[in-house]
């Protein structure tokens, strides 16, 4: 059985068809092989968890409640996804590594401004932020 990270991705194309990151024990799906401008939604899932952005409304799904941001209009105009991990790693004087953490940064790009979930490996929890014009 292979290695599995606490927080898989999962897309649903327009079609309805899905592909997950981990599809079954024994199989990776790298995010290389999605094809992205078939993307409808986008989840972060977890054992218990699931966070997902809807690139067609705009629509973030966050602690199981709708959120729109501030100045997005929903079904209207493209969301680009944006979807990353941040890995931090404290390394000890001797070279051996202390501590590890990854975090998932999810979103979308829309008319000029980012909008990004990061997931807090911490405490599993999301924070909602315009990152600004970019």
């Amino acid at each position: 059985m292979m290695s599995k990270l606490r927080w898989g991705w999962e897309v649903e194309y327009h079609d309805g068809s899905v592909v997950k990151q981990y599809p079954d024990p024994n199989t990776e799906i790298s995010f290389k092989e999605v094809e992205e401008n078939k993307i409808r939604k986008f989840a972060l899932i977890s054992s218990e968890k699931k966070y997902e952005v809807n690139l067609k409304s705009g629509l973030f799904l966050v602690n199981g409640l709708d959120y729109i941001p501030k100045g997005i209009t929903p079904n209207y105009g493209k969301f680009e996804l944006i979807f990353f991990i941040r890995n931090l790693v404290a390394i000890t004087t001797n070279g051996e590594e202390r501590n590890h953490k990854r975090f998932y940064r999810f979103g979308y790009r829309h008319n000029g401004k980012v909008y990004l979930c990061i997931l807090n490996p911490d405490t599993d929890e999301i924070t909602l932020r315009l990152e600004g014009e970019k």
